[in-house]
């Protein structure tokens, strides 16, 4: 019997730390995973990511388009998330939101991903972290910031971060 209950608890235990693990691998450091893409979606992402591309600057006050074409990145303010929610068809061809985070008060901002009913084309959100989140300039802490800023995230879309800090 108490063989038995202690098994039990062992693998309760082995249970709780997979599906830990799995919230904790959600969010993966953008270099990373393009080393780990198929070389298709890694020039796409780096594309979105670092080539001009018709956008969105979401902030509190206005929404600014820039390019001719349908935007596919959007910048937003961190004090600005909840303007994602809004139902905007300018959204619709948006492949990637990118977050910046540039101190330790933003990090309490978070994003509920089933409120992003108008972005039916998109693939990423990509947070850049603009200051030593960790300290040390370890990126050890990040992953877990990342996933604590955005709920709810569907498994079709990627969770990517940066740390990337500007002298």
């Amino acid at each position: 019997m108490k063989t038995t209950v202690s098994t039990l608890k062992r693998n309760s235990i082995i249970v709780v730390l997979f599906f830990l693990s799995i919230s904790v691998l959600k969010a993966q450091e953008y270099s990373q995973a393009l080393s780990s893409m198929n070389v298709t979606e890694a020039q796409k992402i780096q594309s979105l990511v670092e080539e001009l591309q018709p956008s969105l600057y979401v902030k509190q006050a206005s929404i600014e388009q820039f390019g001719d074409q349908s935007s596919r990145v959007v910048f937003c303010e961190i004090s600005s998330l909840e303007r994602l929610y809004e139902l905007n068809q300018e959204y619709q061809t948006v492949e990637i939101i990118r977050i910046s985070v540039s101190n330790p008060s933003e990090l309490s901002y978070s994003m509920d991903f089933k409120n992003l009913e108008s972005f039916a084309s998109l693939k990423y959100i990509y947070i850049v972290f603009q200051y030593d989140v960790c300290g040390g300039l370890s990126q050890s802490c990040i992953a877990g910031y990342a996933n604590a800023m955005i709920q709810n995230i569907s498994p079709k879309v990627k969770l990517l971060y940066k740390l990337d800090i500007v002298e």
